[in-house]
């Protein structure tokens, strides 16, 4: 009561005081205490990364930066934490003391404080589980909810001190973006304890940044053996990882659980925006990417781009400008392509295209052929097909050198922008594109393989578009059983989108609509809408192909912003935009 602390309030922990003279627990138990008070779905606790950034704005480093009662508190009111806690340990009478104190940062005035005590050095990480329970009762947290996350903290984390020091350590650096400084502390971590499955995750998000597939996998199975060890809130992100590095890959599912059992979990909230943008689920991205840009989310400004893609989408350009204004410059360069778009649908082409000019190589080289990518898709909405076809070109050749899965990724959207100008592609050039694929789906366990299922299923779209329905036919006949082995959504979207187009192509209309009719929910492709338009033509039934094109003339934004697999789609959804009502498909609508 003397705090007024209400359910899912932030606390901003403090520099641990350390009276023992022992080195060894400078860091570590700082970090026990933010982890086990953590698992809370009560007490949210201000991260690190976002403490840095509000010592930056108050012009201090970071680094030299003492976070003592008086500096906690001005942070505290300054991102809206209602609490301070300064947590000490020293040794009082041969026993080790843990203790703490919360502090109103309003007054500084310390409100409440406890501690427990234990024999040695083994005995601390039971003090904190200890202190942290009844803190979190004593602000009013039900006792079923604490017993419910009271796993021990030497089984949730490690007993090992040393290995929760060098972790402490690695989440240090990785609030400070200095991956190449983390990445050896948490493999020491691991070295002196295997079985920490929070170091193992750290190195995972490390490997994963990095596009090294292969490692993020091996540390994610690593921390899914002690699944069971962990507390509730870390079992729930070993989830989420374990679907995110599957080959089936999809893990909004798990994403969305962490995210409604922890609301303000801001990395679950935002996965949650990302993957619901991917399915098409735009206003309910909204809702999780904007619970992730409230003051406290470190990372708002990331999120904040997934909140003017949903707005593009939805047709709300100025919303979405907006978002990206109140992320501030930091976030320019991120989120360009999004800026772009929305400039775009308003209607300022000149100022869109400027903006795209001015990503080049150096910004980032997938960044750089991305922006070439939309600048060909303005080329075709101008009629210039030339330029649009040489800026494709190469964007192909420019991507050849670049890491797996980029040469064939930017292959395969190179015949995209073909097909969208309306030139039929040689037979040499999709069996080509087709071998590369092949080649990465031959291994059943290949950490993407819902990605290059996806572009399968587009390979083969392409191809009926340039007459080819025979080869199209005998690649969907192999890719069905494996995108149903998949059970990734966006593969059985594509596969569906192709399948009904060939079944039209064959002249078997009524089963093209009865195949593609499940897919029109809401978080449909943009393309289906446009095989089911030319379904309807075929079958000659007026009255639908107008509705077809009404729901295609008014989601311009929704063309533009459908992010599925880099925007792959993205010219073909462009043009079929921009068709007169009534219009035959660009390439292969009379075949």
């Amino acid at each position: 009561p003397a705090i007024a602390f209400s359910e899912r309030d932030w606390v901003v922990v403090g520099d641990l005081r350390n009276l023992t003279g022992q080195s060894v627990l400078d860091d570590s138990l700082e970090q026990a205490f933010r982890i086990s008070i953590g698992q809370s779905r009560y007490v949210n606790v201000l991260s690190e990364l976002k403490v840095q950034q509000t010592l930056q704005q108050m012009r201090l480093d970071p680094d030299k930066a003492v976070l003592d009662r008086n500096l906690a508190s001005q942070v505290a009111l300054r991102d809206g934490a209602r609490a301070v806690i300064i947590p000490t340990v020293s040794e009082v009478d041969d026993r080790l003391q843990f203790s703490i104190e919360l502090v109103d940062p309003a007054t500084q005035a310390t409100v409440y404080a406890d501690h427990a005590t234990g024999r040695g050095l083994n005995s601390v990480l039971g003090s904190i589980d200890e202190v942290s329970g009844k803190l979190r009762g004593n602000l009013g947290e039900a006792i079923a909810s604490i017993s419910a996350s009271a796993t021990p903290l030497p089984q949730a984390t490690t007993s090992d001190l040393n290995a929760l020091r060098a972790y402490a350590l690695a989440e240090s650096a990785m609030a400070r973006m200095k991956f190449d400084e983390a990445g050896p502390l948490y493999a020491s971590a691991i070295r002196i304890d295997p079985t920490f499955a929070r170091a193992h995750l750290g190195m995972a998000s490390i490997a994963w940044a990095r596009s090294e597939q292969q490692a993020a996998v091996l540390h994610v199975q690593d921390a899914k053996k002690v699944r069971e060890q962990l507390m509730p809130r870390d079992q729930l992100f070993v989830d989420a990882w374990e679907a995110e590095v599957s080959p089936r890959g999809d893990s909004l599912a798990q994403w969305l659980a962490l995210a409604k059992m922890y609301p303000d979990d801001f990395a679950a909230q935002s996965n949650a925006s990302w993957y619901l943008l991917v399915d098409s689920r735009f206003e309910e991205a909204l809702r999780h990417a904007w619970a992730a840009t409230v003051p406290q989310a470190p990372r708002r400004v990331t999120t904040l781009a997934h909140v003017a893609r949903a707005h593009n989408a939805l047709g709300q350009p100025e919303e979405a400008l907006k978002a990206l204004d109140d992320a501030g410059p930091g976030a320019a360069l991120s989120s360009m392509g999004t800026r772009a778009e929305s400039l775009m649908l308003l209607g300022r082409r000149d100022e869109a295209r400027k903006l795209r000019a001015q990503v080049g190589p150096e910004t980032g080289k997938v960044m750089w052929l991305l922006a070439q990518r939309l600048l060909a898709t303005m080329a075709l909405e101008d009629g210039d097909v030339g330029q649009a076809v040489q800026l494709s070109s190469m964007v192909r050749e420019e991507a050849r050198n670049l890491p797996d899965p980029f040469p064939r990724h930017f292959q395969l959207a190179h015949l995209v922008v073909l097909s969208a100008a309306g030139r039929d592609i040689p037979r040499s050039e999709l069996e080509t594109t087709e071998r590369l694929l092949a080649a990465a789906l031959a291994d059943p366990g290949h950490v993407s393989r819902h990605e290059d299922l996806f572009r399968m299923a587009t390979l083969s779209y392409i191809a009926q578009r340039s007459g080819e329905t025979a080869l199209a036919r005998r690649w969907m006949d192999w890719l069905e059983p494996q995108v149903a082995e998949s059970g990734n959504p966006m593969a059985e979207k594509m596969l569906a989108i192709a399948r009904a187009n060939q079944l039209r192509l064959e002249g078997k209309v009524e089963e093209g609509i009865a195949r593609l009719t499940p897919q029109l929910d809401g978080s449909e492709l943009v393309q289906a809408r446009l095989v089911m338009r030319d379904l309807y033509r075929d079958g000659v039934r007026g009255d639908e192909v107008a509705a077809q094109d009404a729901w295609l003339r008014s989601r311009r934004g929704r063309a533009w912003a459908e992010p599925a697999l880099a925007q792959l789609l993205l010219p073909l959804n462009a043009m079929a935009a921009e068709q007169p009502p009534g219009s035959a498909n660009v390439a292969g609508g009379a075949r």
